[in-house]
């Protein structure tokens, strides 16, 4: 019999005890790691809006942001103000104006894209003469796309649109209103980086304007669209001041006029051409226009009774000429080149108007 004993089978390793709780742990350094990114994003959008704030006032206009917040965690960044209000100088003299409520979001993973909504009325306000000009809407939305090279796309949609002038005394005098207005700003993709040009597409559906009825004696609702480009147009984008509007006017900058187009019932226009300032700060370019319909504008312009209305419709009469139309719709008439020179504005031979520096 021996005496050597039989060997043990080798029993199992017990797995070690943190394993189980690894993926705890990854999680919750994963969640500090998070929170920690979105507070310290949090600081540097609040350290934009300063800096933005301060480089405004150093133009002259004054935000105030009351109640401001930045929220949305954890996925987005959220930066309400309520209330808003803003100050600052015009050609026409100090103006303010304020908003009911603001707030912009950017989600976390594409913070490039940035959408606002405002709640309204939007209110500006002369100082010198106590008028405002209110305009409320049903909803008001601005999208901003950047990238790397700057402003890739800005959009802006506004229902139900509604203008209306505030006399100092409280009475209220209807301007314009419209069932959907939108505007588009996007660079062009066709031109040289270094004529800075952008495109600006806009649209008015189903707008009653009065001023515009009473020209056109109708009633009708009317649709307006502008397609345009506009060179050396970054000078704007500190403002829309004088020193804004002399900067582009120093850099060759111009607007051309793609169509700018008016449709009120059987009543057309279309026109296109070529804006800029001449050296005195005064409106020069020229613009070509053919319409159909217009019958009672030229009535309006002769007012039965001659003078220089009278000439100035007998001249689009005279130098009118019927143009080629396709498809269905009223026949168009090619009208005689409006040229803005030497701060003139001429219809045909006819002087109309003189127009002062705007700056």
């Amino acid at each position: 019999m021996s005496d050597r004993s039989p060997e043990r089978a080798p029993q199992p390793r017990r797995p070690f005890r943190w394993a189980l709780y690894l993926p705890y742990f990854v999680l919750l350094v994963l969640a500090i790691a998070w929170c920690a990114f979105w507070f310290v994003a949090r600081q540097r959008v609040e350290a934009a809006m300063e800096g933005w704030f301060a480089q405004e006032a150093a133009q002259g206009r004054n935000w105030v942001c009351p109640n401001r917040h930045v929220a949305g965690f954890p996925m987005r960044f959220e930066l309400a103000c309520e209330a808003p209000t803003f100050s600052g100088n015009t050609p026409q003299g100090p103006i303010e104006g304020s908003v009911a409520h603001f707030i912009a979001a950017a989600q976390i993973y594409d913070p490039n894209l940035v959408v606002a909504d405002l709640r309204g009325p939007l209110v500006v306000k002369s100082t010198v003469t106590g008028q405002s000009a209110k305009l409320g809407w049903a909803a008001f939305d601005i999208s901003v796309r950047r990238g790397q090279g700057g402003l890739v796309r800005m959009s802006t949609v506004i229902r139900e649109p509604n203008l209306t002038l505030v006399a100092a005394n409280g009475g209220e005098t209807p301007l314009a209103r419209g069932q959907l207005f939108e505007a588009h700003v996007r660079p062009d993709p066709d031109r040289p980086a270094e004529q800075g040009a952008y495109d600006l597409v806009s649209r008015l559906d189903k707008a009653t304007i009065p001023m515009l009825d009473q020209l056109l004696r109708s009633a009708e609702p009317a649709s307006l669209e502008l397609q345009s480009t506009a060179t050396q147009a970054s000078a704007f984008f500190t403002g829309a001041g004088p020193a804004q509007f002399e900067q582009w006017r120093a850099r060759g900058g111009a607007l051309d006029l793609v169509l700018l187009k008016l449709d009120k019932g059987p009543q057309r226009l279309e026109a296109n051409g070529t804006l800029a300032l001449d050296d005195q700060h005064r409106p020069s370019g020229r613009i070509t226009a053919r319409a159909a319909g217009l019958g009672e504008l030229v009535g309006a312009l002769s007012g039965r009774g001659g003078g220089l209305g009278g000439l100035i419709a007998g001249g689009l009469g005279m130098l009118g000429r019927p143009a080629a139309t396709s498809g269905a719709g009223p026949a168009m008439t090619t009208l005689p080149t409006v040229v803005l020179a030497n701060g003139q504005v001429m219809v045909g031979p006819f002087v109309v108007a003189r127009i002062p520096p705007l700056y």
